[in-house]
């Protein structure tokens, strides 16, 4: 009887597989943008966030970013650069306005923009990253 019961619930249980949930990444280490951003090669976008603890837009534009990352419909990651820590990245990407963000698909940049930017203005800008297949 139990065997009947047990077959029966487990050939008429549907299964469904749930949306893939962002990754958020604060304060990255060296190990974590290489594995996260530059060996990434699924051709996810991943929107790295290079910041400073002593910068007021940056803190401004750190909500938004979370907040864009967390739209499943967008399915992005976001990495987020402390720049005092991470001086050799910054320099590599020649970071010299802060909050700089740049968009990185399967290991490299192809969209960026600095400054304050409203929810809006960054979804726009993934969404036109994305299409720069």
């Amino acid at each position: 009887m139990f065997s009947r019961v047990l077959k029966s619930s487990l050939t008429s249980r549907a299964f469904s597989s749930t949306p893939r949930k962002c990754a958020i990444f604060a304060s990255a280490t060296e190990e974590v943008f290489s594995s996260e951003v530059l060996s990434k090669t699924d051709g996810r976008l991943v929107l790295v966030d290079f910041y400073a603890e002593w910068c007021r837009p940056c803190k401004m534009l750190a909500p938004t970013l979370h907040k864009v990352a967390e739209k499943e419909e967008l399915d992005i990651d976001l990495v987020t650069v402390d720049t005092e820590d991470l001086q050799e990245i910054a320099a590599k990407y020649k970071i010299s306005s802060l909050p700089t963000v740049f968009a990185f698909r399967n290991g490299e940049p192809v969209d960026k923009f600095v400054g304050m930017r409203n929810e809006q203005a960054v979804i726009d800008f993934v969404k036109k990253a994305q299409g720069s297949a």
